[in-house]
């Protein structure tokens, strides 16, 4: 993906890297679990970045389409959540006491064995409903539905970015006095990285403050939340941005 390639094109680039990655780990997770405990991890990966390209690109997929995939990628996430979960405390358990809690470990493999069984139910309820042909026409129906022309993605980027930037607050180039008062200029920022160099480079300064905060004292503006509208997986329409 490049700067110079079409907002269409980088959709079905997108979503043809990550849709396909789904199915691959879908039945991996629900069969084959126990040969790989990645596979259920790498699962909810697959779900979560492709869950971010719709939502990134959400302006060129056709609307009853694309809500059907978020539907199914959440579905997928959370029936494997438990699974992971108990997974990752198995494997770090084992590694701090190899030995010795032999009854601990049961249990936890009883109730693993219990959170495979919505894993395998959704691989089988999705595969009855022609996930892999149902993303083919996904991807072959997105295109650029915004108005005008089909923008670049570096204009696309600069578009939607400009304004996000502009939330961030003002940063610190001073530094603190003694007393714990601050003594720092204030000036505006520009981009991200000026966000960040500046609010990392003065950690006794009484006025700093996070980039995650809004310009208001006491107000947590999380900027996260503006950028992604979905909070787990989201990203930012493009089409509704710019208008």
């Amino acid at each position: 993906m490049s700067a110079d390639m079409s907002v269409t094109k980088a959709a079905r680039l997108a979503l043809g890297e990550r849709l396909p990655l789904v199915w691959h780990y879908l039945p991996l997770a629900a069969e084959h679990h126990r040969e790989n405990v990645e596979y259920v991890h790498q699962l909810r990966v697959a779900t979560r970045r492709a869950a971010a390209a719709i939502n990134v690109f959400t302006d060129t997929l056709p609307k009853r389409r694309r809500r059907w995939f978020v539907r199914q990628l959440k579905h997928i996430r959370r029936a494997a959540a438990k699974a992971r979960d108990l997974d990752v405390l198995s494997q770090r358990l084992i590694q701090q006491h190899p030995s010795g809690y032999e009854a601990v470990f049961d249990e936890i493999e009883r109730h693993r064995s219990a959170a495979q069984e919505p894993v395998v139910y959704v691989y089988e309820r999705i595969a009855d409903k022609r996930f892999v042909l149902r993303a083919g026409e996904l991807i072959d129906r997105a295109r650029w539905r915004g108005r005008g022309s089909t923008p670049k993605m570096a204009k696309a980027a600069r578009r939607v970015l400009r304004p996000i930037v502009r939330r961030f607050p003002r940063g610190s180039t001073g530094t603190s006095a003694g007393d714990g008062t601050c003594t720092c200029s204030r000036r505006p920022m520009n981009t991200v990285g000026d966000v960040w160099t500046s609010w990392r480079a003065i950690p006794s300064c009484p006025s700093r403050r996070s980039p995650l905060e809004g310009s208001e004292p006491g107000r947590k503006d999380n900027l996260f939340r503006h950028l992604y509208r979905d909070k787990e997986d989201g990203a930012w329409p493009l089409a509704s941005t710019w208008y």
